[in-house]
């Protein structure tokens, strides 16, 4: 899941600035990536805030959600509004999934496993933003930088269906637990949300 995400990161930040510049975009990339940022930062807090409220998985799903959106935005967008409400979500969508994930890690490892936990699952959003420069590189001397955002969307869409699906022990409780409807079956005692 993270690998699919990585990849959807690393290919927008490697390739926004020059989409713009290909297609003449109004907006400077900056303005994209500062309004991303603070968004960001605004679901981060709010993600600390309310997930044990509302429930990991459903954050978590929120979060893959708004970040496909965005990629999808970013694939038929021509205005500058268009653009600045994508990266409101990418912003969002990240600014969710990276702390609910962090919360649910550590609520499924021991403190003395923790550190290996998280250096393994996050290694696979490492692993995408390192090759999406080159593997995205090669599909845009053909295709052009619009549609990778597409292939990111598709990405995006599959990280969500492995979630949803993948989550916990079998397929239904992997979807109670996407949609917020149950507690997470793996979280250790006295951490279950």
């Amino acid at each position: 899941m993270l690998l699919l995400i990585g990849l959807a990161f690393g290919n927008l930040m490697t390739f926004t600035a020059l989409y713009f510049q290909s297609e003449s975009v109004p907006l400077k990339a900056g303005y994209f990536f500062s309004a991303a940022a603070i968004m960001g930062f605004v679901m981060r807090v709010f993600a600390g805030l309310v997930a044990r409220r509302l429930r990991l998985g459903l954050l978590m799903s929120l979060g893959i959600v708004a970040y496909g959106v965005a990629m999808v935005i970013l694939f038929v967008a021509r205005s500058p509004q268009a653009f600045l409400l994508a990266a409101m979500l990418e912003g969002g969508g990240f600014g969710l999934v990276i702390p609910c994930l962090s919360v649910m890690l550590a609520d499924r490892s021991r403190p003395e496993e923790r550190g290996r936990i998280f250096g393994i699952c996050l290694l696979g959003l490492d692993l995408g933003g390192a090759i999406a420069a080159p593997l995205f590189g090669h599909l845009a001397g053909s295709l052009g930088y619009r549609p990778l955002f597409a292939i990111s969307a598709s990405m995006v869409l599959l990280a969500l269906i492995l979630f949803a699906t993948r989550s916990s022990q079998d397929l239904p409780h992997s979807l109670r637990f996407a949609l917020g409807l149950t507690e997470d079956v793996y979280a250790l005692d006295g951490s279950r949300v």
